[in-house]
């Protein structure tokens, strides 16, 4: 998968997620991503939602172990859950100058119950081996052009 879209919605109702463009993977103790990475949370019913953008203080994008999963770092992690999915933390995070995600919390972070998650794959799914091949293929066989560049 190339981009990852991920979106929760608590048990109180709030709506937030993050744009990653790189694959969730076990990442051991170390952080990776790009800054294309994002968060987003709802404003409320009719307010449309706001964006945390990267904001350029440290590269703690996105972190995982075999059990969980976290987004932004530095003080808290902006989104983090727990192994089984259904619970997590968010939490003002310096990755993305955000607050805790969730309504009226008032602190600096606040733990959720999942009710929905959705994780959606955006952009080309290719499987791991196929997009080596095309990989290779691109670097070596084809020029640089706008058509070449529609493989990824």
């Amino acid at each position: 998968c190339s981009d990852m879209l991920v979106i929760v919605r608590t048990t109180d109702q709030d709506i937030f997620g993050a744009f990653a463009p790189s694959d969730i993977k076990p990442s051991g103790p170390k952080y990776f991503g790009s800054r294309e990475t994002f968060l987003f949370a709802a404003q409320g019913p009719d307010k449309g939602f706001v964006a945390y953008p990267w904001s350029m203080k440290n590269d703690f994008f996105t972190y995982s172990i075999d059990n969980q999963f976290g987004i932004g770092g530095g003080g808290h992690f902006a989104i983090f859950f727990e192994d089984s999915l259904a619970r997590g933390t968010t939490g003002s995070c310096e990755t993305f100058q955000s607050p805790a995600l969730v309504s009226g919390c008032g602190l600096n972070s606040a733990d959720f119950e999942v009710f929905v998650l959705e994780v959606w794959c955006v952009g080309p799914c290719y499987p791991a081996d196929l997009k080596e091949k095309l990989l290779v293929k691109r670097e070596s066989d084809f020029t640089r052009d706008t058509e070449t560049e529609m493989f990824f």
